[in-house]
């Protein structure tokens, strides 16, 4: 699990949202699993292009110093970056700091949004670390080894500085890879792997308003998974589930809030029947507080 700046013990006792229409509401609550996209059918398909623009732009700074040879050989591991982009199975699930944003809302303007709490230490043990390791690991890492099931929690950057240093980083670790004779055949790997992994969490400023974190789940590593399809925008949409579920198999699920509509009541009675008719653990059922109606 990797964890970026901002993962503390301030976080320790908060809940991370995630926002859904009603037709994720139900598979949720019924499945006890979170429903992860993969990520070339996430809404925003330009990420990718906004962070190698960035990268590309760095890079033009760093490579004329190079010789003919070890610029073929950065091209060469870009262009396995290419391909391993367009093939790698990557999912995403998004959650965010806040459980009642009114830019969130905006996208279920018929009246069908909600936002399902989670506990942050909940979500971080889920992959089988507990909080106290996550904590310890910071103090002299950013990085914590994904577990088995090689699921991952980020914090999305959106801070236009703070991605070209974090890109910056990485063109240093691609110069030492083509100037240096011995590197592996796994240093190449891992490169491509941090490329990848930092490319998921690197989004346009204009975005920040969504405090977005990130559970990240890759191809290699999730074996006990099944693609799944789902109805979206542009047609069918893959996604896996990853079982939401304590080590004594109680749903994670903390809270839910019903977003803006004119049903609110009707809605928070029927889940309410639900969760108590299917002997479903309860939670706190809030309604939002904005007066955005759609």
């Amino acid at each position: 699990m990797y964890t970026e700046d901002g993962l503390n013990e301030d976080l320790g006792s908060s809940v991370f949202y995630h926002y859904t229409d009603s037709a994720g509401l139900i598979g949720i609550l019924a499945s006890e699993s979170i429903r992860m996209t993969h990520i070339r059918y996430l809404n925003d398909e330009k990420e990718f292009t906004y962070f190698m623009e960035i990268f590309n732009r760095e890079f033009q700074k760093s490579y004329r110093q190079l010789d003919k040879e070890r610029v073929d050989k950065c091209t060469e591991i870009l262009d396995v970056l290419k391909n391993v982009k367009n093939s790698t199975q990557l999912y995403i699930a998004s959650f965010c700091e806040d459980g009642d944003q009114l830019s969130q809302w905006r996208g279920y303007a018929n009246g069908s949004g909600y936002s399902l709490g989670f506990a942050v230490k909940d979500l971080i043990e889920l992959m089988g670390i507990s909080y106290d390791e996550v904590m310890k690991a910071k103090a002299s890492t950013d990085v914590v080894a994904p577990n088995d099931n090689g699921i991952m929690l980020r914090k999305v950057i959106y801070d236009p500085e703070v991605v070209k240093e974090k890109i910056s980083k990485l063109v240093n670790l691609l110069m030492e890879l083509v100037c240096n004779s011995e590197s592996s055949q796994d240093e190449e790997t891992n490169f491509i792997f941090e490329m990848l992994s930092a490319s998921s969490i690197c989004k346009h400023p204009s975005f920040k308003e969504e405090k977005e974190w990130r559970l990240i789940a890759i191809e290699d590593v999730h074996e006990p998974y099944r693609v799944k399809l789902r109805s979206g925008p542009r047609g069918v949409v893959p996604y896996i589930e990853v079982p939401l579920l304590s080590m004594r198999d109680q749903f994670l699920l903390n809270k839910i809030v019903i977003g803006p509509s004119q049903h609110q009541q009707e809605q928070k009675n029927g889940i309410e029947l639900y969760m108590r008719t299917n002997r479903k653990q309860m939670v706190n059922i809030d309604v939002s507080a904005s007066p955005f109606r759609g």
